[in-house]
């Protein structure tokens, strides 16, 4: 049944079996199976990760004709247009999302700070704040990276600072990663050394 087709294209897209996964689909739909949403949404990803962007383009107009659009299938999209460097195709579908779940938000923001845009990816997070969206880890993992990316220091202790004391959120190694890089990067030995005394102390 198309539960066992779900694992079964999970499985391919994880080996980069791009064509057998695509040809998977077109069985399911000669047995009068319909591909769903969740498996739209894990050959997207595929497509991404594998830099198949025209396969990508064509899955993203075959899900708008069979009007299977979810927020999983768009996130994914998201991320693939973004991985592309294609954030205007991103930013439209983003916002064009009725309910914008923080997955969508970290993708965009993410998408951004990869992007060599660091300001509009802080842009975005105030955008989630003036919407009452509580951040999660993933959120500032995306905005420290970010920040890591443009070289912006003052930000980015500032975000740093704020993830405890504003939001109840213990960085973990993941963001203390992003700061050490940052400052290296800025060529701040000194901070660095004192921001990794505090992760060890922790």
């Amino acid at each position: 049944d198309i539960i066992h087709y779900h694992y079964y294209i999970k499985a391919l897209a994880k080996m980069k079996y791009v064509s057998l996964a695509l040809d998977t689909v077109k069985k399911m739909e000669s047995l009068n199976l319909k591909p769903d949403g969740f498996i739209y949404s894990t050959l997207i990803s595929m497509c991404g990760e594998m830099k198949q962007i025209d396969i990508g383009k064509q899955l993203h107009k075959t899900v708008k004709e069979k009007g299977l659009s979810n927020i999983y299938i768009n996130t994914s999209l998201i991320h693939m247009y973004c991985g592309f460097g294609m954030l205007d195709e991103a930013s439209e579908i983003f916002y064009n999302l009725e309910k914008k779940d923080l997955a969508a938000w970290n993708a965009i923001i993410h998408g951004y700070g990869t992007n060599n845009q660091p300001q509009r990816s802080l842009e975005l997070f105030q955008e989630m704040q003036e919407l009452k969206v509580a951040p999660d880890n993933q959120t500032f993992v995306c905005l420290l990276d970010a920040c890591s990316v443009g070289g912006l220091l003052v930000e980015g202790f500032q975000m740093f600072r704020s993830m405890e004391r504003e939001y109840h959120i213990i960085p973990d190694i993941r963001h203390y990663g992003c700061m050490i890089k940052l400052l290296l990067h800025e060529n701040e030995y000194h901070l660095c050394l004192q921001l990794f005394k505090e992760m060890k102390s922790k």
